[in-house]
């Protein structure tokens, strides 16, 4: 049976609940690698065999091969990570437009040299709120970040309707398009920081509808 290359291989992550019993324990002991992606079928495999997003109490983390979701990786250290609040979003649609455009290649992140920027990318839910965050190895190249938290904010513009309803050809309403005073009350808003917080040429931005 033919398969559906991804561009990169790419490993699933996610965290065990705490130990309340060992106060010694790190986040790296919570930290469980399940498995390596290489296709457009083992992702679909995986996505049918883990809980809904929207059900999740933990972080669901997708990082490319041999790179580990933390800061003292060394392909991390010296980038930086866009962090998008979702307490207003609908959850299930967005996360599903981060997945397929990241790992399914989307010509914008291709034609726009973005997909060898990220090097991977979470949602959790802590403290009844989910964030996603996509984390980026460079946090010099000013340009790029431009480019893709513009990116990231079309994908939460989109996010009231789901993939199949922009593929039937069905409306999905765009933030651009409400009124003032609903845009105040769910501000869009995603925040770049840099991890290299020493390095003179890193960039702190917003990016907001």
């Amino acid at each position: 049976m033919s398969t559906n290359p991804l561009q990169y291989t790419w490993s699933f992550f996610f965290n065990l609940p705490p130990n309340l019993n060992d106060p010694q324990e790190s986040w790296e002991d919570q930290l469980v690698k399940v498995c390596d992606i290489t296709t457009l079928e083992q992702f679909w495999g995986l996505q049918n065999s883990i809980p809904n997003v929207k059900d999740i109490k933990t972080e669901y983390m997708f990082f490319k091969e041999n790179i580990q979701p933390k800061w003292e990786d060394p392909q991390n250290e010296k980038g930086g990570r866009f962090v998008i609040h979702l307490n207003d979003i609908n959850i299930e649609n967005f996360w599903n437009r981060l997945l397929f455009s990241i790992l399914g290649n989307d010509k914008f992140l291709v034609d726009n040299e973005l997909s060898g920027l990220i090097n991977g990318f979470y949602i959790s839910y802590k403290k009844k709120l989910f964030k996603a965050q996509v984390w980026i190895k460079d946090c010099t190249n000013t340009e790029k970040i431009h480019q893709l938290g513009e990116f990231l904010l079309q994908l939460l513009n989109k996010s009231n309707g789901s993939i199949e309803d922009e593929v039937n050809g069905k409306v999905v309403e765009v933030v651009k398009e409400v009124s003032s005073d609903e845009l105040e009350e769910r501000p869009y808003k995603i925040y770049f920081f840099s991890q290299d917080r020493k390095n003179p040429d890193c960039v702190n931005l917003s990016f907001k509808l």
